[in-house]
């Protein structure tokens, strides 16, 4: 690989898919669902959760119902990385831009 892309510790789930990519060298848990752990790149892993929860939310926003698609719709953090959350299938949702907007303080929002 190239020295430009950065590899990540990523977990995979019993369908060899990415449940959850680590913010340093992974503390492995034990669960029936967790198949490995391997390492790709970042940029890889991020896309291979966004897409798990694209299909996931089944062409609706996450927290209000809404159409959205796979271009239009936005990948949201539960809990921000900044306080302790991850790229996780488990922290991830997908969301309009109008519930987005709001969940960071600049739109209408969703209660």
């Amino acid at each position: 690989m190239s020295k430009n892309i950065k590899l990540v510790y990523v977990e995979l789930n019993n369908k060899g898919r990415v449940s959850r990519i680590f913010r340093g060298y992974p503390t492995p848990v034990s669960s029936a669902l967790v198949r490995e752990i391997a390492q790709m790149s970042r940029t890889k892993a991020v896309a291979e959760v966004r897409r798990q929860i694209v299909l996931r939310a089944n062409g609706a926003c996450e927290y209000c119902g809404a159409a959205v698609s796979e271009q239009t719709g936005h990948m949201h953090e539960k809990i921000y990385r900044s306080h302790g959350g991850e790229i996780s299938l488990a922290n991830s949702v997908f969301v309009c831009y109008p519930c987005h907007r709001g969940e960071h303080g600049f739109g209408r929002g969703v209660a």
